[in-house]
């Protein structure tokens, strides 16, 4: 049966809903809300829908530096089994996007995805949403840079910065949900790869100066929210001991972390300017790694706070 979702929902009253299925015919109606309160009486005047995804997959800009959080997920979810209705959680990175004053958005991602990946799994979702291109420029893509609907400026704020990367981690993610995993800790390298990984930053720092941007000077919510930090996620082959990863910038290292097998993660702070680079070492041996093209700046013309992703070579 066809699903239709939505980006809101808040303001659809329940008997549109129905009318639209009368008119339509067979279709699962899973609207994804993002302004309505998270409750479990969510249904109790919504009987037309057929589920609800939780759009707000990252922290609230006003809870600060902060975790992704799961609480209203775990209400969307328990509302719609007390309804015998579906549950669609999102997954998502980075909620990015710079267009003018008015449309300027940060929903940190420095502890986000390798906590969502958590959540979901032990939450165990109907159906899971990889978030991807609400809006063109929003910087939470988790593949392809797709030309076709971008105008100049969101153009410029993702040309050079393709999420490929994720593809890396994604794999062992979705095959760990379908197997009814509660945890991470049995992701795993797939598609024959010894060791799989991939990681994150941003490519200004957060005091940056954006010296030629007729759009928009740098967001308040860069300063208060954004951290100069490398995360990433490490994925080791069972029975693989003595791996180390080590990350650096500009030369300089900002930490090193020993692998387990399955499932690592990791965020060092005190990233400064120059090249971002993620190695994992076997001894004196490098087993992977990856380098970021695009260096790290204190300046830059565009104001620009997408990720850069990397995923591993091996």
């Amino acid at each position: 049966m066809p699903l239709l979702s939505t980006f809101g929902g808040e303001n659809v009253p329940d008997y549109q809903w129905a009318e639209f299925k009368r008119k339509v015919g067979d279709v699962l109606v899973v609207p994804g809300f993002y302004r309505a309160p998270a409750s479990t009486t969510f249904f109790d005047n919504r009987a037309n829908l057929d589920g609800v995804m939780n759009w707000n997959s990252w922290i609230h800009e006003s809870a600060g530096k902060a975790r992704v959080s799961s609480v209203d997920d775990a209400k969307f979810q328990t509302a719609a089994r007390n309804a015998q209705k579906i549950f669609m959680m999102g997954i998502s990175p980075l909620q990015f996007k710079a267009l003018n004053p008015q449309f300027n958005w940060y929903r940190r991602g420095e502890d986000n995805l390798e906590y969502r990946f958590g959540q979901a799994l032990n939450l165990q979702p109907d159906i899971i949403q990889l978030q991807s291109w609400n809006d063109a420029g929003e910087g939470h893509h988790m593949g392809n840079v797709w030309q076709e609907p971008l105008n100049q400026r969101t153009k410029d704020l993702t040309n050079d910065y393709a999420h490929q990367g994720y593809w890396q981690i994604l794999p062992s993610f979705i095959q760990a949900w379908k197997r009814g995993d509660r945890t991470t800790q049995n992701m795993h390298p797939t598609s024959g790869k010894s060791i799989q990984g991939t990681f994150w930053h941003h490519t200004l720092t957060v005091g940056a100066t954006c010296y030629d941007d007729p759009e928009v000077e740098k967001s308040e919510l860069i300063g208060r929210l954004a951290e100069d930090a490398v995360s990433g996620i490490v994925l080791v082959p069972w029975a693989k001991t003595n791996l180390v990863a080590v990350v650096r910038a500009g030369g300089w290292e900002l930490g090193k972390m020993n692998l387990v097998p399955g499932y690592n993660s990791f965020k060092f702070g005190g990233m400064g300017t120059g090249k971002v680079q993620v190695e994992v070492w076997d001894s004196s041996t490098m087993a992977a790694g990856g380098y970021g093209p695009l260096e790290v700046r204190s300046w830059g013309p565009l104001c620009n706070w997408n990720f850069q992703v990397v995923g591993f070579s091996a």
